[in-house]
């Protein structure tokens, strides 16, 4: 087990309890997604505000043999993170709306039930919740963060 691999457990575990292996959705794991058009990029981002530093942006493109999406994250302006961290971070269901309140985002992206507990492993990703980035690539524990 490698120390970051090993690092992930230990967060997770740390939050939510200990990871489970093998745990899945109720509608099963998710599929791996083939014959994705290739070069296609989205990108969410954290626009600078007056009521916070943080920022930031996610983006999501299909790779080059057209199975599966390659995700990057990049975010900046954190508070302390060791005091107030680590940070989890997620795909929700809609965005969030023009008000700025997060909770009208809804749910984590989850269409096969996974659910938050036992937390995800990060070894068998397709176990997780399909919105659950920082189960599959590690919590926020700096500053600033970079996930691939």
């Amino acid at each position: 087990m490698s120390a970051a691999f090993a690092l992930i457990h230990a967060q997770a575990a740390s939050i939510f309890g200990p990871i489970i292996p093998g745990t899945t959705g109720k509608l099963g794991d998710a599929p791996i997604i083939s014959n994705n058009t290739i070069g296609v990029t989205y990108q969410a981002v954290l626009p600078q505000s007056d009521t916070t530093a943080f920022t930031g942006y996610i983006t999501a493109t299909s790779v080059t043999n057209g199975t599966g999406v390659a995700f990057s994250a990049n975010f900046y302006g954190f508070a302390n993170e060791t005091a107030l961290g680590p940070f989890l971070y997620h795909i929700h269901e809609s965005p969030v709306p023009p008000d700025g309140n997060c909770t009208g985002a809804g749910a984590h992206l989850d269409p096969y039930a996974r659910g938050e507990i036992p937390p995800c492993d990060p070894a068998a990703p397709q176990t997780c919740q399909v919105g659950d980035l920082a189960g599959k690539h590690g919590n926020i524990t700096t500053a600033p963060f970079q996930a691939r």
